[in-house]
């Protein structure tokens, strides 16, 4: 089983449990629709993790530091522009 994102036509991004299983794929469950990539980084972190507690594995510390870090790198951009934005309002 893996997290896959998928683009909509309107834009919007789906995020969906696949499961490969006798050479086709199946979706085992959706995890709704995300507009920002804050918004999808959420939903697959929610997909990894129902495929860990699926699987019967316990999710470790390390993993969920690593999701949580892959999910601030993604919306690393979006912060510092904002941050950017307000600092230059306080200066003015």
């Amino acid at each position: 089983m893996f997290a896959r994102r998928k683009q909509n036509r309107n834009g919007t991004t789906s995020v969906h449990v696949i499961d490969k299983s006798h050479k086709s794929y199946h979706v085992v469950k959706s995890f709704g629709v995300g507009h920002s990539e804050v918004e999808i980084c959420r939903l697959e972190e929610k997909a990894r993790q129902y495929i860990l507690e699926r699987q019967g594995l316990a999710n470790g510390l390390f993993e969920e530091k690593l999701i949580t870090f892959k999910c601030f790198i993604h919306s690393y951009p979006a912060n510092i522009a904002k941050f950017v934005e307000s600092y230059t309002n306080v200066i003015k």
